[in-house]
């Protein structure tokens, strides 16, 4: 078996108390590096781990704060591995993309996507909530494959959790997958 990394819990404690030591000695340097636990632990292969690993034991032998590493992998609290995987981790804990087992999607023909906007359009206080229907109404259909709905929200209305950032000006529309490019971001609250 070959040493991973610590396991969440205890590169989280381990994370806390490098920082801790940064912040007293004047975050003075770049700060240790951020463990990969939580989703970073779930979305990382055991390479991606063994590496940040490695870098944050450089970061704490570089401040002569090794031993406080030393001690938690001593305790075996750590992740151990046979062979390390270096595949790339979806969020089942499966490969993201299998080539051999991948069909593309086919762009959605001019009936179905009006029938899937007429089903949206009538049961979209059903889909988002009476409270956000009142304020909101689904546009259309965009993206090269049409996989993403655009969706007009009512600029002068509050949304029920009480404010709104958009990226950019335009109040009009914007697009939650992936989010408006301006050239000046800019934040606002709908209503404002």
């Amino acid at each position: 078996m070959t040493f991973v990394c610590p396991l969440p819990s205890s590169w989280a404690k381990i994370y806390s108390a490098l920082r801790q030591h940064w912040e007293h000695g004047g975050r003075v340097g770049p700060q240790p590096p951020v463990p990969l636990i939580l989703n970073g632990w779930v979305f990382t292969n055991d390479l991606e781990k063994a590496h940040r690993w490695q870098e944050t034991v450089l970061w704490a032998r570089d401040r002569s704060v090794g031993s406080m590493l030393l001690k938690a992998c001593e305790r075996r609290i750590s992740s151990m591995s046979k062979e390390f995987a270096s595949r790339t981790v979806g969020p089942l804990g499966g490969p993201r993309y299998l080539p051999w087992s991948f069909e593309a999607k086919s762009v959605p023909g001019a009936d179905n996507i009006r029938t899937a906007m007429a089903l949206l359009s009538r049961e979209w206080s059903t889909i988002v909530g009476s409270e956000l229907a009142k304020i909101t109404k689904p546009l259309r259909f965009t993206g090269k494959k049409k996989r993403r709905l655009l969706v007009k929200a009512d600029a002068e209305q509050m949304p029920p959790w009480g404010g709104v950032d958009l990226p950019c000006s335009r109040r009009e529309e914007a697009s939650i997958h992936p989010p408006p490019v301006c050239n000046q971001p800019r934040n606002f609250a709908l209503g404002s």
